[in-house]
């Protein structure tokens, strides 16, 4: 019987928002950096495959890595703090959340930096509806660390996995026992039930498809 739902942040409960390269553009130009922002994924979205968590000094490395440019601490520590600040209210997903958080303990697993993406929530205005927050600080999925992490007190068996990569979010759930949703729009057949996005997980909980697989 699942207890606990754990969620993934980013293509889950938050899509892409082009704000996101404003962010990046904008403590560009606070540093003085000449650097073309749309480059931002360069070093962003390559990170979690070489480290095993989010930390600022190999951050900092990183970016150096790969720009060969040298940035302070405080570049990175003000980056996070204005990705904070972008995530669009929908009131369709407080709605959502709140009926969830009726049935079910709520948790959010996210590769990234914590203090970031928890700004995000609140942003967002649904902060308040998860128990935990982990972010990328300790584990990076698909460690099974950080699924177990997120689980807490219950047991993997006990807990579904809801997110929008099956290799990064649903595959090493699995693996510890974990149930799964994953959400994608493409027509490939997947071990666990799919959605096209975060709205119809309300269908699959309500026909007992997760207990049956």
């Amino acid at each position: 019987m699942i207890k606990k739902v754990i969620f993934d942040l980013d293509g889950t409960l938050i899509n892409w928002q082009p704000e996101y390269l404003v962010a990046f553009k904008k403590v560009l130009a606070e540093f003085k950096i000449n650097l073309d922002y749309h480059r931002q994924s360069e070093f962003a979205s390559t990170y979690e495959k070489i480290y095993a968590n989010f930390n600022l000094d190999d951050f900092q490395q990183h970016f150096y890595n790969v720009y060969h440019i040298q940035a302070p601490k405080e570049f990175f520590e003000k980056y996070l703090q204005y990705l904070g600040y972008v995530s669009p209210k929908e009131p369709r997903l407080n709605q959502l959340l709140e009926e969830l958080s009726f049935d079910y303990e709520l948790a959010v697993l996210t590769n990234w930096f914590r203090c970031s993406q928890f700004a995000r929530l609140k942003t967002a205005g649904i902060a308040h509806f998860f128990n935990e927050v982990i972010g990328g600080d300790e584990y990076i999925k698909p460690n099974p660390n950080s699924y177990l992490l997120a689980a807490g007190n219950y047991y993997p068996t006990e807990c579904l996995m809801v997110g929008d990569s099956y290799e990064i979010d649903i595959k090493g759930a699995l693996d510890l026992g974990m149930k799964g949703i994953l959400i994608s729009k493409d027509d490939r057949m997947y071990e666990v039930p799919t959605i096209k996005n975060i709205y119809e997980i309300k269908r699959v909980l309500k026909k007992g498809e997760i207990d049956e697989r």
